[in-house]
């Protein structure tokens, strides 16, 4: 081979390198209804996205949305704002599925209101978590094995007591490694100024 045929397919690698590990932005909602559908299959959480999207394939296949809702089955927003970003899984992926190995929250507001009975809007997610640890075998497929929260702020308003908490600053990681494992969480947060 010559050096110019070398030095074009060098040259050629280096862009399909450079265009794997850029973000890309997204115009169709294909991709964020299939995390849509993934969120709401996994944990009952419907998402909504207000502002960019991107994707990214090197080094690890990863996706990016601006400006999030998440939504609870029975239509109350639980996290608002921010930023969701999400890891995928590289085999799924090659066999045409979504499935998402790490979740980050960054910068966004979440919201229990707790009402005269003591309902909340996340009662279905941990009902779905809970199926999930009690039921391993059958949360195998699909398994978030890693969720960040990252400068956030969790408002937590209380009905029958009529009072409201907030913790600023929110920080959290939780690891489940795999579905019938351990679950195991870090985190730290400001409330009333400590």
């Amino acid at each position: 081979m010559s050096r110019r045929v070398l030095l074009l397919l060098a040259l050629a690698s280096l862009v399909a390198i450079a265009t794997a590990v850029a973000p890309w932005t997204l115009s169709s909602g294909a991709l964020k209804s299939a995390v849509s559908a993934h969120l709401r299959e996994l944990y009952g959480l419907e998402l909504t996205v207000a502002g960019r999207s991107t994707i990214a394939l090197l080094p690890v296949p990863r996706l990016k949305f601006e400006d999030v809702t998440l939504t609870a089955a029975d239509g109350a927003p639980v996290v608002r704002g921010g930023w969701l970003r999400g890891e995928l899984r590289i085999l799924p992926v090659l066999a045409g599925r979504l499935e998402l190995s790490e979740l980050s929250i960054s910068e966004a507001r979440f919201d229990v209101d707790i009402d005269a009975a003591g309902r909340h809007a996340w009662e279905g997610t941990v009902k779905h978590l809970l199926d999930r640890m009690l039921n391993p075998r059958d949360g195998a497929r699909g398994h978030l094995k890693r969720l960040i929260v990252n400068g956030s702020v969790l408002v937590v308003r209380d009905r029958r007591r009529g009072d409201e908490e907030v913790l600023h600053n929110l920080f959290a990681v939780v690891n489940w490694p795999a579905s019938d494992a351990a679950l195991d969480l870090s985190g730290a947060f400001v409330w009333r100024g400590e």
